[in-house]
């Protein structure tokens, strides 16, 4: 009767063991390959992580690389503008002066400040006025450095011959957002 009845419970229990053994390595197996694959992700996200980092470094460094070339170039520019021999000017599109250059002061005797703000055009003898207005014009329609041989009139009254060299800067909206003007002595 014992055997009988250890006969009958054997099966169920075999199959039951069987059963959550499987059943137990099917979820460890699953476990570890969620764990794998967490650790796969983890680690392209670090290298993707260290690799932008590198990236952002090396932008950095350009920034600064090409922060510091700016800050050269426009020492350089104000340098050369000081030692240039001539009177260096920017106009908005209406020949207003924005920035005159302090050669102003030492060729016409006019501190630059008194002259900010200030149309170009009274720098000129009423006669020369038609020939101005025609070189900005020009320099505007052709988008092309325009020359003329004209005089400034200094703080006493005196005629001084100058070079005027006219160039337009375009603006992408209006066409042209002003001039750069250099006045050089001529003799």
């Amino acid at each position: 009767w014992l055997d009988r009845m250890k006969q009958q419970v054997l099966w169920p229990v075999w199959l039951t063991g069987l059963t959550i053994t499987l059943l137990t390595t099917a979820l460890t197996l699953w476990a570890v390959w969620l764990t794998l694959r967490t650790e796969r992700l983890l680690e392209r996200r670090t290298r993707r992580t260290r690799h932008l980092g590198q990236q952002l470094d090396n932008t950095r460094v350009e920034k600064n690389i090409l922060h510091h070339s700016l800050q050269e170039s426009d020492r350089r520019t104000r340098d050369l503008i000081e030692l240039g021999a001539g009177i260096f000017a920017e106009l908005d599109e209406g020949r207003q002066i924005g920035y005159i250059s302090s050669q102003v002061a030492t060729l016409l005797d006019i501190p630059s400040t008194d002259l900010t703000g200030q149309p170009l055009d009274t720098l000129f003898a009423e006669d020369k006025q038609t020939d101005l207005a025609m070189a900005f014009d020009a320099a505007r329609r052709d988008q092309a450095i325009q020359r003329l041989d004209t005089e400034v009139i200094t703080r006493g009254g005196t005629a001084l011959p100058v070079a005027l060299r006219i160039k337009a800067l375009k603006d992408p909206l209006s066409g042209c957002s002003g001039f750069r003007v250099s006045l050089t002595p001529r003799q």
